[in-house]
């Protein structure tokens, strides 16, 4: 009976330990902690994360089938990488293969936990997060003064929050209840201020019209109401982004000041097509091997001080088209199972939240350079939950090799 009952509270432990890991890997500061104290915490919550999900798995039976979904993902990914690995010091091939087996790991803790998810996590999550972002934007008007909440990095704390305006939304639309719609209206809101006030524009737009297309393929409720709410959304969010950047933008293009930006559609883009140039001069000088792996700040090859800002031009630029394909391989698989698992949402009890979680990730792909393979802290999220989609999708009634637990979960 005791074993039985420990049993049945692995999954829940496992779930409960991601979504604190989760929560907490947009966090790099906080007044008065020490960053070290919250790296190490985040580091344990990872780590308790994974060994309680191998545990649950294996007390499943599922753990090899895991590893052989896992140990796929990463040989191709590690394939792809070979003629980039061999141009690469050594400190850049292993930061590089961590980017590849951390993802792996996030797949893993998703397919332990995607009941978890299902049931109340996802809820979790996004409360949770809801109220990381009030503290992260009290944070930054009252200790820090500028614009990074409780990390070092707008674009990396902006993507993290990106994930749950996703699952917010996605929440609102499904629901038909007036008190949900609110509750998870003012969720969204929450989120929407912190974005705004640390300038996270990607962060705000991408998930509105990543949920706008997953609406009107008819994923989620009440179509017209929810169209009409996320049309509103969107349009007051982009003027309130964009008002004083577009201001700003003409002003710096007509006084042309500093001569950092290319026109004035750059400085709206906050300097992104200056640097996708940057990597179409470096791809076309080394179209098919591509630059290797080395930390950009060692090779000298880049004007400006930042990596260009678009993951596929980045995989181009690193491994060559053979890296790219790898990348567009494994996104596009998990693309398909996110579809896939959405499609099976009545069956499973888990919203169908993956295709919006997608294509959020692919537009924010085309304006940041480590949103899918790079830094797993503000990633993690993506990787966790399109394993759970991977494990729904392969395991569904009907498909090949169902594994032994089915949807009941042992």
């Amino acid at each position: 009976m005791r074993s039985s009952i420990h049993l049945e509270s692995l999954p829940d432990l496992a779930g409960l330990t991601a979504v604190a890991f989760l929560v907490l890997a947009a966090v790099y500061r906080f007044p008065a902690v020490p960053e070290t104290f919250i790296a190490n915490i985040k580091l344990a919550l990872f780590f308790g994360a994974i060994t309680i999900s191998v545990v649950t798995l294996w007390m499943r039976r599922d753990l090899a089938d895991a590893l052989k979904i896992v140990a796929a993902f990463a040989i191709v990914l590690v394939a792809a990488s070979i003629i980039g690995l061999v141009q690469s010091d050594t400190s850049g091939a292993i930061r590089h293969l961590k980017t590849i087996a951390l993802p792996a790991t996030g797949l893993l803790i998703g397919f332990a936990v995607w009941q978890y998810f299902a049931a109340k996590g996802l809820r979790y999550y996004a409360v949770v997060m809801t109220a990381v972002a009030a503290v992260a934007w009290l944070c930054s008007a009252l200790w820090y003064h500028d614009v990074g909440g409780l990390a070092y990095l707008r674009t990396g704390w902006s993507g993290s929050l990106a994930y749950a305006s996703v699952i917010t939304l996605v929440l609102m639309g499904l629901s038909t209840s007036t008190r949900s719609i609110v509750i998870w209206g003012g969720c969204y809101a929450i989120i929407a201020s912190s974005q705004l006030y640390i300038g996270g524009r990607a962060g705000l737009l991408f998930p509105i019209a990543a949920y706008l297309i997953v609406l009107m393929a008819g994923f989620l409720g009440p179509r017209f109401r929810n169209s009409c709410l996320a049309v509103a959304i969107f349009l007051a969010v982009s003027l309130g982004s964009s008002t004083s950047s577009l201001l700003s933008s003409f002003r710096v293009a007509t006084e042309n000041d500093d001569g950092r930006y290319v026109n004035v559609v750059d400085k709206v883009a906050s300097g992104r097509l200056g640097l996708i140039y940057e990597a179409i001069n470096l791809i076309k000088k080394k179209p098919l091997t591509g630059w290797g792996f080395t930390d950009y700040r060692k090779t000298g090859l880049w004007k400006s001080e930042s990596i260009v800002h678009n993951e596929w031009l980045k995989a181009w630029y690193q491994g060559g088209p053979l890296y790219l394909a790898g990348v567009s391989l494994a996104f596009l698989s998990l693309a398909l199972f996110a579809w896939r698992a959405d499609g099976l949402s009545a069956a499973t009890g888990f919203p169908p939240i993956f295709s919006a979680i997608v294509l959020c990730q692919f537009f924010t792909s085309m304006v940041e350079p480590n949103s899918i393979v790079g830094v797993f802290y503000k990633s993690s999220p993506l990787w966790v939950l399109l394993g759970a989609a991977t494990w729904i999708a392969m395991n569904r009634p009907g498909f090949a090799g169902v594994n032994r637990a089915g949807f009941a979960g042992g």
